[in-house]
């Protein structure tokens, strides 16, 4: 009898993404509803601002004088939020450093980092939490945290994005490899939603992917999954060989180790 484990939906690919831009301000919209857009196109202008609108797509609607509404194409990306806040910016990805190195990144670009939201690595503490609000960084985003990390970020209502849980949690690959294509683009961060929403250019890898996945896979050779048992807490790997008596035990072949081990069910998410 095949077994079933339940699936992290992480990745979903949307060929219909409505997305908002606005001004800070009242000012004039430059822009009209059915243009094709790309993501230096200038939506906008306030006295103090011009809107750019970090998209492609064409726009769908206008409120005048205030905000475009754009039909385009994104990548969503699943995750644990700290709070409700919706936040946008550049997204800075950071190759996955220890803490200490996280420290040396935020101090040496502190002057570029106000709006931006930053792929942290692996793993964040409370001292990177406080270092990124001190510089005004719209938000953090990361593998996963100490549970008394993110209480920290709930109760500051700073915006804390985990892919993994809590624990010193290894980001999936596939997470880390669409955040690392994507550096430097403007992505969108919705508390409410539980997700990060990447704008992606119509043809892009994957446009035609499902667009929901089903919330349990079958236990079987070659799937990807996240190991939920110490010692190998937060790590991912294909399922090579699965107990045919009763299912209750799996081998693994871990992605960056390449070692393989004999995990137990139910200790295992499907990717």
């Amino acid at each position: 009898m095949k077994m079933y484990i339940p699936c992290i939906q992480k990745v979903l690919y949307k060929s219909s993404a409505l997305i908002e831009r606005s001004l800070s301000e009242e000012g004039v919209i430059k822009v009209s509803v059915g243009q094709e857009i790309k993501p230096y196109t200038e939506l906008g202008q306030t006295s103090s601002q011009i809107l750019l609108s970090g998209v492609w797509g064409n726009v769908e609607d206008i409120v005048e004088n205030q905000s475009v509404l754009i039909k385009s194409y994104s990548v969503d990306l699943h995750l644990v939020i700290s709070s409700g806040l919706y936040a946008e910016g550049e997204l800075i990805v950071f190759p996955n450093p220890s803490d200490f190195i996280q420290h040396q990144y935020l101090e040496k670009f502190a002057y570029s980092l106000m709006g931006k939201v930053i792929y942290i690595g692996n793993s964040v503490s409370k001292d990177v939490i406080q270092l990124a609000q001190k510089y005004g960084v719209s938000g953090i985003i990361a593998g996963g945290c100490a549970r008394s990390t993110f209480d920290f970020a709930q109760k500051s209502n700073f915006f804390l994005g985990l892919f993994s849980g809590f624990g010193n949690c290894k980001t999936p690959d596939v997470i880390f490899n669409v955040l690392s294509d994507v550096s430097t683009r403007i992505v969108f961060v919705s508390g409410q939603d539980h997700c990060v929403k990447i704008p992606m250019p119509a043809g892009f890898p994957n446009i035609n992917a499902p667009l929901e996945e089903p919330i349990f896979k079958p236990l079987e050779r070659g799937l990807k999954v996240l190991i939920l048992q110490i010692p190998y807490f937060g790590d991912t790997g294909s399922v090579l060989q699965v107990d045919d008596a009763d299912n209750s035990k799996v081998l693994v072949k871990l992605t960056t180790l390449g070692e393989t081990v004999e995990v137990n069910v139910p200790n295992l998410l499907a990717l």
